[in-house]
């Protein structure tokens, strides 16, 4: 069985439609699909009742990506990965990230393998670039893109993570959930694979440069207490 789930804060005017393109993308496959509603403020939650797709409302946040890990962390199925509510990246690539399970633990969406394809401002790219490489050569990551929204785990390797993690209600942690949940992982021997994908950066993005190097500045302290 395979679950993914879907995080969104204040997303109404897309939600209708991500749903829907992510469930034809899953059609034909075992998959429980869910909504995380990180405390929206908006309709998000009342559009995913009307629509029937599985909704589960926090009502603290938004956390970014605390409230998924507790989502996430509860299912059942075997394999589980998330998407970003934008799709910059192609929910088409969820099959064979499910497939590429039966070979790794954790399976995950890359901006910048040479095989990728990327749209976004210049600015925006640049700076994602340098906070990835700082990442990479001054806290010692393997991984190239540790953010791209997209990524599929086998179940118990996730649980593991997620317990390790715990739940930070600072709200410290952030955006940059993705990047410790990479690195520990790679401290931990676990098999990872990135796959070259297509991004398309969308309006509705809630990253910003200022967000960019907040995770930087995490991960930098984060590195240290992993050592």
């Amino acid at each position: 069985m395979h679950s993914v789930y879907i995080p969104a804060y204040n997303e109404e005017k897309i939600i209708k439609a991500t749903v829907s393109t992510v469930a034809a993308a899953l059609k034909g496959l075992d998959c429980k699909l869910t909504v995380v509603d990180d405390a929206s403020t908006d309709k998000t939650a009342k559009i995913c009742s009307e629509i029937g797709v599985d909704c589960v409302s926090y009502g603290f946040g938004p956390t970014r990506r605390e409230n998924l890990a507790d989502a996430m962390r509860k299912s059942e199925a075997d394999k589980i990965a998330y998407i970003d509510a934008d799709l910059s990246v192609k929910p088409a690539y969820l099959p064979g990230f499910f497939k590429l399970l039966d070979e790794f633990d954790i399976v995950i969406s890359s901006r910048y393998l040479p095989q990728s394809k990327i749209k976004r401002k210049i600015w925006r790219d640049v700076f994602s670039r340098m906070s990835s490489y700082f990442i990479r050569h001054y806290i010692g990551s393997k991984i190239i893109d540790h953010q791209c929204g997209l990524k599929a785990f086998r179940r118990e390797v996730l649980f593991q993570l997620i317990d390790e993690m715990g739940y930070d209600k600072t709200l410290n942690r952030g955006w940059a959930w993705d990047t410790e949940m990479l690195l520990r992982a790679q401290k931990k021997g676990i098999k990872i694979l990135e796959v070259p994908v297509e991004w398309n950066e969308s309006r509705h993005t809630s990253v910003d440069v200022f967000t960019d190097w907040r995770m930087v500045a995490y991960s930098f302290t984060l590195g240290k207490r992993l050592k």
